[in-house]
């Protein structure tokens, strides 16, 4: 089950927070039990389809002090090694807003671009996915003492093949 605090996801369709409630609840109910330290199983994919990994990346590295920096790679390492999806070759870069608890694990979600969302079905799947792989994939392991730098963090997301 996705922890409360996690349920809180800003600027999707309604019925979407079921949607990855139960892609969640489904995911853990598969995969092996690990701790936050070590990475889950990757999902599993029909043959057929090619693996695919985010690129996270900050939206404005210049702007960024040096604990949001660091957290947002180790936020990508962990998406990286925890989270493997079909890959489009057409799949845009989305822009997410996270607020993070101090414990890493995620308060919201948000989708920068709400009326591309509305309007682009790609840009959309390409939101949904990277928004499943950040919940499945919290909580990240980032340092308590810097905290205020990545509290809430605009990241770039990109898919590419594995």
């Amino acid at each position: 089950m996705i922890p409360m605090q996690a349920r809180k996801v800003i600027g999707f369709a309604p019925g979407l927070l079921a949607l990855m409630a139960c892609a969640a609840a489904n995911h853990a109910s598969t995969a092996p039990a690990a701790s936050t330290a070590a990475a889950p199983a990757a999902t599993s994919l029909p043959a057929k389809d090619a693996a695919a990994v985010f690129l996270v990346t900050l939206a404005d590295p210049a702007g960024a002090t040096p604990g949001a920096r660091d957290a947002s790679a180790a936020i990508a390492a962990r998406i990286a090694a925890c989270w493997r999806g079909p890959a489009a070759a057409d799949a845009p870069a989305v822009q997410l807003r996270l607020a993070l608890n101090q414990d890493g694990s995620i308060d919201t979600v948000e989708v920068a671009d709400h009326a591309r969302f509305a309007a682009d079905t790609g840009y959309r799947r390409a939101a949904l996915a990277a928004t499943r792989a950040f919940l499945q994939c919290a909580p990240f392991s980032l340092p308590a003492a810097s905290y205020p730098d990545w509290s809430s963090l605009s990241l770039s997301v990109t898919v590419h093949p594995a």
